[in-house]
């Protein structure tokens, strides 16, 4: 359904919203729920997750590792990419041709959000290498359950257990 004033088509179960008007898309499913596409200063509320996301282009993506809804789920893998770009590679002023091709290795902005998960507050969040094994720091985890992720975990993929 299209909601001309807003700027939002959504579908007809409500669990995907592209806000053609914000430049985003948002998955608002009982399992996975994501933000992808362009943000600003203002929260985003998904049905299970709260975020407040500074990078001004995401793909973060919440899934659950147990088949149980997000909300309730004891085990979520949590996806966060931004802009990438080859070494070397150079574009014209405004970004709109690509005028040399660069090589690896590739440089990943990262994702810095402040986000909180409805349900029970982590117990742990783990941030994981490529390979998904776990890194030896913790993401700390407010008293309200909230916690930042940021560069300083040089991590896309982030596991959280409650």
């Amino acid at each position: 359904y299209q909601d001309e004033t807003s700027k939002v088509l959504t579908s007809t179960t409500n669990e995907l919203a592209w806000r053609y008007g914000d430049r985003r898309v948002e998955v608002r499913s009982p399992k996975t729920q994501a933000v992808i596409g362009f943000t600003s200063d203002a929260p985003i509320r998904l049905p299970g997750v709260q975020a407040k996301i500074k990078t001004p282009f995401v793909s973060l993506i919440f899934t659950p590792l147990d088949s149980e809804p997000l909300v309730t789920s004891r085990h979520i893998l949590i996806t966060a990419l931004a802009r990438d770009k080859q070494t070397g590679t150079e574009f014209n002023a405004d970004g709109s041709k690509l005028i040399k091709t660069g090589g690896p290795p590739l440089l990943l902005e990262p994702v810095e959000a402040s986000l909180l998960i409805a349900g029970s507050a982590p117990l742990r969040i783990s941030p994981l290498d490529g390979y998904g094994a776990r890194k030896r720091e913790q993401v700390p985890v407010a008293a309200d359950g909230s916690f930042e992720i940021d560069g300083r975990y040089q991590a896309y993929y982030y596991e959280v257990e409650r």
